[in-house]
């Protein structure tokens, strides 16, 4: 049976002195299927800025998970009053992608 993939969406935007981020959002019907992790290996192909930076909300364990299978290592934690809200992510230029694994 083919699915039709809809509710993806990736970004790379500048960030904070002249770095650079990459955000995605997956469709929850998609999610566990490793299709973040292939999209962002994909990508990662393509675009070979580094260091390039992620921030992932604390409690989304998936979502840090797909980064680090992808090279990305935890750079720092930002807090607000209630305590640490996001991990920072980095790929730093040593790293590479893992391979793809599929084609997408």
């Amino acid at each position: 049976m083919l699915e039709s993939l809809s509710g993806c969406r990736a970004r790379l935007e500048p960030w904070s002195e002249g770095n650079r981020e990459i955000g995605y959002w997956l469709d929850r019907a998609f999610w566990g299927r490793g299709i973040a992790t292939e999209a962002i290996s994909a990508f990662l192909l393509l675009e070979q800025t580094r260091p390039l930076y992620a921030s992932v909300a604390k409690h989304n364990a998936a979502s840090i998970r797909v980064l680090q299978k992808c090279g990305f290592i935890i750079d720092e934690t930002s807090s607000e009053n209630d305590g640490p809200t996001h991990i920072l992510l980095k790929l730093a230029a040593h790293l590479q992608p893992r391979p793809l694994g599929r084609v997408l």
